[in-house]
């Protein structure tokens, strides 16, 4: 097996800057074969003919999007086919998928008018022990307001006239 290179040693073999190298490197990233070894990667040696191709194409005035076709026409590909990547889920007909849904949604709709009759329980409890409490005990549910009214027109009445201002 060839040895694998880093970033730093493509760009010193192509005589690439090393930013530049690293924006090729990501924008076709699916030209440069690598291996994912601890932090960084590492390029297999084809990788240095696709880095002068891009280089030479960018020199002659070409933009990443006709880039893209030339390589595509030259250089083969890579496909991540890594099963992490590509998993989906086992395949459902649409009957299953729906009766399973409706299951699902009968469930929800059971448990909520259950919820429901549960609220409906507890405010009509709390209706009766305020009835209950009322009869028992009618001057607390009396209006305050009437008290304070009665209370404001009685200082009110015994002020003179002329201090009403002050």
């Amino acid at each position: 097996m060839d040895k694998l290179l880093t970033v730093s040693e493509l760009s010193k073999i192509t005589e690439i800057p090393e930013s530049t190298v690293r924006r090729y490197l990501s924008r076709f990233e699916a030209y440069f074969p690598f291996d994912a070894r601890g932090k960084g990667k590492k390029y297999r040696p084809e990788s240095v003919e696709v880095l002068k191709q891009i280089a030479l194409l960018y020199s002659e005035g070409y933009q990443a999007n006709e880039i893209e076709p030339m390589l595509a026409s030259r250089f083969s590909f890579t496909i991540d086919d890594s099963p992490e990547l590509t998993t989906q889920p086992p395949y459902k007909p649409v009957e299953q998928q729906f009766q399973e849904f409706k299951d699902q949604q009968d469930e929800f709709n059971r448990q909520l008018l259950e919820k429901l009759d549960q609220q409906q329980e507890y405010i009509k409890k709390l209706l009766e022990e305020r009835n209950l409490s009322a009869l028992q005990n009618p001057q607390e549910f009396q209006p305050q307001e009437k008290k304070e009214i009665s209370h404001s027109t009685e200082s009110f009445e015994r002020r003179a006239w002329w201090k009403f201002w002050k």
